[in-house]
């Protein structure tokens, strides 16, 4: 049987022969179904091989065996060329939804062995397959407002890979900030919110005390910076925190108002007997209310926070030294108690029975203590207006009343003189 081979192609299908020199009969079998001969002949002859398409990619071989009986049998082979690599991927891609997690599938059509990959961790595929199969991409939830694509490589040795993609939708979204109200205290500090969402977000104050942090992407936390809340009333800042295509979220910042003060200076004004108005300094954080206990001194009727108290009094018409008392009052905490002490006047008669005169008063610094007839001063102490002692001198029989305030700043200072054993108290008035 000749020749001892016959090399066909993968395709198309067809036939090929073989040549039999015999003087007998002979029969013949092929070892392969895709590879069908003639099964018998008698003598010379020929036997033709019909074979299929190989869709392989690797090459095949069929055996013929031709028997003549009473010797050894003949084989010859067809040898089938392997067909070229193919591969198809269908659908080119699938579109699946961000919620929930699941699967798709892609169609593989090949005559070989194949090998997958993703290009993204949150889409895990099939590795590997042979001829035509499936691939399962597994897809993670996606929790991102933008859509996301993973890019699946199929390849085959000795052709280009294909390319599929799997793409997933975007994610509704979403926005809750807590807690929806923050108290703090009046002093100044920060404090907290938690952001949970899935987008990009802003976030803005309607007080200028109250300065949150800016933006942010995801899950997050808003910083809210506040200042020190110098009123006695509480305030708020709200917090608007915006994601674009959603409704905006709202919290607020409710700080405590600080407690009331108040404080009023000096604790007494002295003043002369005749007409005229005197100032005290008022430090608060709050409404005040002031009221004087006699008709002759009348006052600023109120005010709000720090600023000054006036006191204006009618002259004096009598010799006697006279006091109006002047209450500032503020809501939860205790009243002040300040005074108006006025001279009375003075003549001749007077200083003979025992009054003290300041010459000069006002003075630029030098001044001197004049007593009256029969007076004997005992001691001198110059203050200024919160009570503080800046000069303190004691006598036995000096008459040198002389003092010099030059060093000291402008302003009203009261003498306080202990003589005959009593204290009599003026006030000095330094202006230069």
């Amino acid at each position: 049987v000749t020749p001892a081979n016959q090399n066909v192609p993968a395709t198309p299908a067809g036939s090929t022969t073989f040549a039999v020199t015999s003087n007998s009969s002979w029969t013949v079998v092929s070892d392969q179904t895709w590879c069908t001969v003639n099964p018998s002949g008698s003598g010379n002859g020929t036997i033709t091989a019909n074979y299929t398409v190989n869709i392989l990619t690797t090459s095949r071989v069929a055996n013929i065996t031709t028997t003549v009986s009473g010797i050894s049998p003949v084989v010859v082979t067809i040898t089938q060329a392997g067909a070229a690599p193919t591969l198809t991927v269908t659908p080119a891609n699938q579109n699946v939804p961000a919620t929930p997690a699941g699967s798709t599938t892609f169609a593989v059509t090949s005559n070989s062995s194949w090998t997958v990959v993703s290009d993204q961790t949150w889409c895990t595929v099939t590795p590997s397959g042979s001829g035509n199969g499936t691939i399962t991409a597994n897809y993670s939830e996606n929790t991102l407002t933008t859509s996301r694509i993973a890019n699946i490589t199929t390849t085959v040795s000795g052709i280009s890979p294909v390319v599929v993609t799997v793409t997933q939708a975007a994610a509704t979204p979403y926005l809750s900030v807590t807690p929806d109200n923050q108290n703090v205290t009046a002093a100044a500090g920060t404090t907290n919110f938690d952001v949970s969402s899935n987008s990009a977000w802003t976030v803005t104050s309607d007080q200028t005390w109250c300065s949150p942090t800016p933006s942010g992407n995801g899950d997050g936390t808003i910083v809210a910076t506040y200042t020190e809340n110098t009123s006695v009333s509480q305030r708020i800042a709200t917090l608007t925190v915006l994601v674009s295509g959603i409704l905006p979220v709202m919290v607020t910042v409710t700080q405590s108002g600080t407690a009331p003060e108040l404080e009023v200076t000096p604790p007494s004004q002295t003043v002369t007997a005749p007409a005229g108005s005197t100032d005290f300094t008022v430090t608060s954080n709050s409404d005040w209310i002031a009221n004087s206990d006699v008709i002759w001194c009348s006052v600023t009727p109120s005010g709000t926070g720090s600023g000054a108290l006036v006191a204006i009094y009618q002259a004096n018409p009598s010799t006697a030294i006279r006091t109006a008392n002047i209450t500032v009052t503020v809501s939860g905490v205790a009243p002040v108690e300040v005074s108006v002490i006025q001279d009375g006047l003075v003549g001749v008669a007077d200083h003979q029975a025992g009054t003290i005169r300041i010459i000069p008063n006002p003075a630029t610094g030098l001044f001197r203590i004049v007593p009256g007839v029969s007076m004997k001063i005992q001691q001198i102490d110059i203050l200024d207006l919160t009570g503080r002692i800046l000069l303190s001198k004691k006598f036995t029989n000096d008459n040198d009343y002389q003092f010099d305030l030059s060093n000291e700043p402008q302003g009203c200072y009261f003498v306080k003189v202990r003589l005959n054993d009593e204290i009599q108290v003026r006030r000095l008035v330094i202006s230069r």
